[in-house]
């Protein structure tokens, strides 16, 4: 309740924050492309931005999130099938046509209120977010360090589906960075303590390049190498052990969101650095200690964590 009386959403509250600074390195040529058409040149070019009074090749966090949130699906149907919606079902109709897949959380829960519509989302929905509400990850763009990219145009030619071939008439050209690293942020607020654990099994997937962003992934573009450069987690209160929104709410918050609350010890924090009202916990160094039982959060949150036929029944109505 504030002030006058009014209930505050909790996901309009601070709580836990946690930002983790990722520097990503091109194993592979890279193309992020612009969108935009050229008048002469390459027919592909990646996305360009003016800093510092020159034109800078970035990748957008848009691109970020949607690669990330792509994986951590792969990950939840891989520990449970059906357990996540897929986004361009619109229909429970369209749904029962294409193999019994769930219909999406933005369309079946976008008339409910916030609670709600957070409690009966599917895991990637409550991470990175929905029409219902924001996501709790955010990646900004991934600007350059370093060394200035290097960039080189290549040909390519579209494929004839029907016989195989190059298509007749259909060569284009790309630009594509060869060489470069680029230094993106993650930003996880309000977070549950297993959505950390999403947080730290992308640091290390992206630490063994087995995340491709970008276009032509199928053709050998994308892939990237993820440096950790810096792993910060504050509190509004002191706090001796990570922990998550879900045990710093009250038990009835926590019922109205469907909060799962974690049962599991992690290494010392150790002492904070006080900012404002942060207590700001720098574990960059450390943050392999804390790896195992934040992955078996993760883990055991989507094998267990919610009802196994939770999603059916949005499809169904009965919710």
């Amino acid at each position: 309740m504030n002030g006058c009386g009014r209930w505050v959403p909790l996901l309009k509250r601070w709580l836990c924050h946690a930002e983790v600074t990722i520097d990503l390195e091109c194993l592979d040529p890279i193309l992020v492309k612009s969108g935009q058409p050229t008048i002469d040149g390459p027919d592909m070019v990646p996305v360009v931005s003016m800093r510092s009074g020159e034109r800078e090749y970035f990748i957008p966090g848009s691109s970020l999130k949607g690669a990330f949130r792509s994986h951590t699906e792969k990950l939840i149907r891989t520990l449970k099938p059906n357990s996540v919606c897929a986004p361009y079902i619109e229909t429970s109709q369209d749904a029962d046509s294409l193999n019994d897949l769930h219909q999406s959380c933005s369309t079946a829960l976008r008339p409910k209120q916030k609670a709600e519509a957070y409690r009966l989302s599917c895991p990637t929905c409550r991470t990175f977010g929905s029409l219902s509400f924001g996501g709790r990850l955010s990646p900004s763009d991934a600007l350059p360090v370093g060394p200035k990219p290097i960039v080189e145009e290549r040909d390519g030619v579209a494929i004839d589906r029907f016989t195989g071939g190059a298509a007749r008439g259909a060569k284009f050209n790309m630009l594509v960075i060869t060489a470069g690293t680029f230094r993106t942020t993650l930003t996880l607020r309000n977070f549950e303590f297993w959505q950390l654990g999403i947080v730290h099994i992308l640091i290390e997937d992206l630490s063994q390049g087995l995340i491709r962003i970008g276009s032509g992934k199928s053709r050998g573009l994308g892939r990237v190498k993820g440096n950790l450069v810096n792993y910060k987690v504050s509190y509004v209160k002191p706090q001796e052990e990570l922990c998550g929104i879900g045990e710093l709410c009250t038990p009835e918050e926590r019922r109205s969101y469907g909060f799962h609350l974690a049962e599991y010890r992690t290494p010392s924090l150790g002492e904070p650095q006080v900012r404002g009202l942060q207590h700001v916990y720098n574990i960059t160094d450390r943050y392999h200690e804390f790896s195992p039982v934040l992955a078996k959060a993760f883990i055991d949150f989507v094998e267990q964590g919610y009802k196994p036929d939770w999603l059916t029944q949005i499809k169904r109505g009965v919710r």
